[in-house]
């Protein structure tokens, strides 16, 4: 575990500027553009519903190196509380360095907070490291289809869909 890391649950308003940050780093780790007025739209609606939602920073002194989103769902299945585990991110340069099992332990640690039933995630089948860290905390993968449609042109989010397509055939 690298010194000086620690793990900090966001709350709101407090800490917006915070979460526009994080957004902005995952943003570039995947290449993806935003309009202006977009962070400040995430921000307000992990505000308005931060029943739900909970942000989770890995922070290295005072800077944010990590990044983890949940929110609380309904199983249809099973009417169990469930967290659904939206957002895992480790800035490139501290990665392979035990951050993203204390960002997972966090979330794991929400979940019995809240009395969920389970976590559920999704992750890319290519992402070996992913797969590796979810299965050490005892998550077990499914064959499914992830589908999406998009309502609005975002050219961006079509590229990377289209690439990790590409990748996976």
């Amino acid at each position: 575990m690298e010194p000086g890391v620690s793990i900090k649950r966001l709350s709101f308003p407090g800490d917006g500027a915070l979460l526009e940050e994080l957004h902005r780093m995952y943003d570039r780790e995947y290449g993806f553009t935003r309009e202006p007025g977009e962070y400040g739209f995430i921000v307000d609606y992990v505000s308005k519903h931060s029943d739900i939602y909970t942000c989770v920073a890995v922070m290295k002194e005072d800077r944010p190196v990590g990044y983890g989103r949940c929110y609380e769902r309904v199983s249809t299945s099973s009417c169990d509380r469930v967290l659904m585990l939206d957002i895992v991110e480790i800035a490139k340069a501290h990665r392979g360095k035990g951050l993203g099992k204390m960002l997972v332990a966090e979330i794991m640690k929400i979940a019995a907070e809240r009395d969920c039933a389970r976590v559920d995630l999704l992750a890319d089948v290519e992402n070996e490291t992913a797969i590796g860290l979810y299965s050490s905390f005892g998550f077990k993968g499914r064959k499914r289809m992830q589908m999406h449609r998009f309502i609005k042109d975002k050219p961006d989010l079509v590229a990377y869909f289209e690439k990790k397509k590409k990748k996976s055939e």
